[in-house]
């Protein structure tokens, strides 16, 4: 119930499986569609047939922004991600997802910073809400972001494998998402930023799931990825 965005590389109606694959789509709408850009790839060595991003330029571009992510008070976005770096030097900034406005100053983005996973919403430059938890290397995480802007103070939920974690380096949000995007990334941030590892199914709902929903899909596909 809710669910507006699946792409998923273990899909055939969303990917046609092939080391040829340069495109998936969205299961709920197929009008949206992700092209691989560079290096890119469908890779069926996981456990699970996932997406495979080399931290060198490569990433998934949207056919067109993501409506339920754009000036909305509510919003659930799930996905499964196993980094092959998380922490380093230079500074490691990694994005899992984001929605970008033409100068980055209105964004919703899902990265991992030294360790971090930060999912954040940003207007005009500036932060109206961030929360963050700790993730590690070569392990597969399912993460989901509860947004609902009914009470500013618990605006932002956060789990990692079906459990609820707190989102430490919270700030409270003051309005809904951003109304002003130009692009959608899986595995960037406009391009730059790269994600270095695979990423799995990619859920978005247009409302916010409750923890024993949030549960319900982590036991549901947790097989696929060991867990």
């Amino acid at each position: 119930d809710g669910l507006v965005f699946n792409m998923d590389a273990a899909n055939r109606a969303s990917t046609i499986p092939s080391s040829t694959t340069t495109k998936a789509f969205n299961t709920i709408n197929t009008a949206v569609s992700g092209s691989f850009i560079n290096d890119t790839n469908y890779d069926s060595s996981t456990i699970s047939p996932t997406f495979h991003f080399d931290g060198t330029g490569d990433y998934i571009i949207l056919s067109s922004t993501l409506s339920y992510l754009t000036d909305v008070s509510k919003y659930t976005i799930s996905m499964w991600f196993n980094a092959d770096i998380v922490t380093g030097s230079p500074t490691v900034d990694i994005w899992l997802i984001s929605q970008i406005g033409n100068s980055n100053n209105d964004r919703v983005q899902i990265e991992i910073y030294q360790g971090d996973i930060y999912h954040s919403h940003r207007h005009d430059g500036t932060n109206t809400m961030r929360g963050t938890t700790s993730v590690s290397a070569n392990q597969w995480y399912n993460y989901t972001g509860v947004f609902t802007y009914q009470d500013p103070d618990t605006a932002l939920k956060m789990y990692l494998n079906g459990s609820s974690v707190s989102p430490g380096n919270y700030i409270s949000p003051t309005q809904n998402t951003p109304d002003n995007f130009s692009n959608t990334y899986i595995g960037a941030r406009n391009t730059d930023y790269v994600f270095d590892g695979n990423i799995g199914p990619v859920h978005i709902y247009n409302r916010a799931l409750s923890s024993t929903e949030v549960l319900h899909n982590y036991n549901a596909l947790r097989g696929r990825f060991g867990l």
